[in-house]
């Protein structure tokens, strides 16, 4: 039997990460937008802040996003940052306190479009390259809520 097709898990459900902005970032990815190459977009988030030195595998709840999501958030930061593809960890300082409270209004107007929390995945890779997916009840509210 073949465990990729058997029903226990299928080999990279969403597909293949194209894009991660990595939003933020505590010994790898905590937060971000993340797109597959299925053009389905997600918010992802960590379910817990332990370090990955301990545990070599993360976990992040994510939550379905509009698929022009990662697009617009670019749009924002790219006025003043240049984007650095595949996986952008944008350094989070601008050239005043008030142009980084828009940005960061910007951007958190853009997550809040995201739906309830759809996958639970773990992975050991911080750009996605392999990853389990589990289906999540959307009952549980995600770090931070």
């Amino acid at each position: 039997m073949n465990p990729t097709t058997n029903g226990t898990y299928e080999e990279f459900p969403l597909g293949h990460a194209t894009r991660i902005l990595v939003l933020d970032y505590f010994d790898g990815p905590t937060e971000g937008v993340v797109r597959f190459d299925s053009g389905d977009e997600y918010q992802f988030l960590q379910t817990t802040r332990e370090s990955s030195l301990a545990t070599p595998s993360r976990q992040y709840f994510f939550r379905a996003l509009p698929s022009d999501a990662l697009d617009r958030i670019v749009g924002v930061l790219e006025q003043h940052k240049s984007p650095n593809w595949p996986v952008w960890f944008p350094i989070w300082k601008f050239d005043s306190p008030e142009i980084e409270e828009s940005i960061s209004a910007s951007i958190d107007a853009i997550l809040e479009e995201a739906g309830p929390i759809e996958w639970q995945v773990t992975t050991s890779s911080p750009a996605f390259e392999t990853y389990r997916l589990k289906s999540h009840s959307s009952r549980l509210a995600p770090l931070g809520s």
